[in-house]
């Protein structure tokens, strides 16, 4: 098999190449050759279901007929169907290699698919590893830079991995105490010197990375709902179920001044140029401050919020309120855009191109619309509820954390699923990495999940 040239001509049935179409084995190594029986295979998958990312146990079955095909045409070795049968008998999903395929008839067809094949984020089984804690992982960041992972636990603990290396670098570990045993939520500031740490009834608490050294302290009476950093930051924004939103200056670390409002406050955030500061409320209204601790505009609504946010040019408010997301004017107070669900909307964003928005929710599905055209693009249906539905910085992929173990990674321009991750507890957040190379998973399970993510075939193969 070793260093000769193989002209396979395959006459298959209409599910598969077509009987004009050629395929070169040219290699060198065992691993080569496996390489070009594995891609072969994933045409098949094509052409049999339409998708160019097949689940393992898909993938494991296909290779097997297609390896005893492949033995009847040119007596391809066996050890072939052993190796391949073991490459994937692991829970994976697998990679894709770029497909050799010659059709003299139809080359513009192939060099079209191709360029799809290579637009087509694909993931490396082998790049993947996972932060492991005592209890529930209740979120998982990564770093502006794209080159650290940060968990919150139930454990009490935070952790933060090098990406690259695979390895801990810090740990935030705290004392249990009643009432205050669980680490929720963690974050990176945007230059990534520092991180801010929230557990259940207990200060917030900012630290300097380097040094591990608590700067300073942010104090409520009550449960803390959410925090936030500004773009530059410069600031930092706590939420509490005890009516207040408290904005302090990075530099003095003091306070600047609090936001009041009639009950818990459900959300906090920044506009994305930092001047703009936006709390929402159970009390049902929307309050946007500019940083001198002036109000600008005060919305009133007809139902409690859960989530607010700002849309990329600050022009518009979107919400999530019981089983609706409803998109503001700021200058009108108008409602632009309503959507409704069958049970509650747990997650609501906005990609950083402002083209699109996401819902996610109880009743198992999350849906991407045009916000421009304000049309439903795609849905992505679970088998449980939903918990979160994330862009990735691009605009190009938006990802699913659901309560039926799984989550999944949608292709926004093809309205496909190109990847799933699976946990063996609830997925409860999920994130991509600004540089777009890395996703991350966190679940009850008691793990974080961290994927490779190839921007095309040539680079999985590298």
């Amino acid at each position: 098999m070793k260093n000769i040239l193989i002209l396979v001509i395959l006459f298959l049935s209409a599910a598969s190449f077509s009987k004009n179409q050629c395929v070169d084995l040219f290699r060198s190594t065992d691993s080569e050759i496996l390489k070009i029986i594995d891609v072969l295979v994933n045409e098949r998958l094509r052409l049999d279901t339409g998708y160019y990312v097949a689940d393992s146990s898909q993938k494991k079955q296909a290779g097997e007929n297609f390896i005893r095909i492949l033995n009847d045409i040119i007596k391809i070795d066996s050890k072939y169907l052993t190796l391949f049968k073991e490459k994937y008998s692991q829970k994976n999903i697998d990679y894709k290699i770029r497909l050799k395929t010659e059709n003299v008839e139809n080359r513009n067809e192939n060099k079209k698919r191709n360029q799809i094949i290579d637009q087509t984020k694909h993931f490396d089984p082998k790049e993947i590893f996972q932060i492991e804690h005592g209890d529930y992982v209740n979120t998982v960041e990564f770093s502006a830079d794209s080159k650290y992972v940060m968990t919150s636990s139930n454990d009490n603990i935070s952790k933060i991995y090098d990406v690259i290396s695979k390895k801990e670098v810090f740990k935030f570990e705290f004392v249990r105490r009643a009432g205050m045993n669980a680490t929720y939520a963690a974050k990176f500031s945007p230059d990534g010197k520092h991180v801010v740490i929230a557990r259940w009834r207990a200060p917030v608490e900012i630290y300097e990375l380097a040094t591990q050294k608590m700067l300073f302290k942010i104090n409520h009476t009550d449960l803390i709902t959410a925090v936030e950093f500004s773009p530059d930051g410069k600031y930092i924004m706590t939420a509490s179920e005890d009516s207040t939103a408290k904005i302090y200056s990075m530099l003095s670390k003091k306070k600047m001044f609090q936001i009041k409002h009639k009950n818990d406050v459900s959300s906090v955030k920044f506009s994305t140029d930092g001047k703009y500061i936006l709390t929402a409320s159970i009390d049902k209204l929307l309050k946007i401050y500019d940083l001198k601790g002036n109000l600008i505009k005060q919305l009133q609504t007809d139902f409690s919020i859960n989530y607010a946010e700002f849309s990329p040019d600050g022009k518009n408010i979107i919400i999530a309120s019981g089983n609706e997301t409803k998109i503001f004017n700021i200058r009108s107070g108008q409602i632009v855009f309503n959507i409704e669900h069958g049970g509650p909307v747990n997650s609501v964003h906005y990609s950083s191109n402002g083209k699109f928005i996401t819902t996610a929710s109880n009743d198992k599905s999350a849906r991407v619309y045009d916000v421009i055209k304000k049309e439903l693009i795609f849905e992505i249906n679970h088998s449980a509820s939903i918990n979160t539905t994330v862009f990735s910085s691009d605009s190009e992929y938006v990802m699913t954390a659901s309560h039926d173990k799984t989550a999944k990674i949608y292709s926004i321009d093809r309205a496909m699923e190109v990847y799933q991750i699976e946990h063996s507890g609830s997925v409860l957040s999920s994130q991509f990495s600004a540089d777009g190379n890395y996703v991350a998973t966190a679940s009850r399970d008691g793990t974080a999940q961290v994927h490779k993510m190839y921007h095309s075939i040539k680079e999985a193969v590298k």
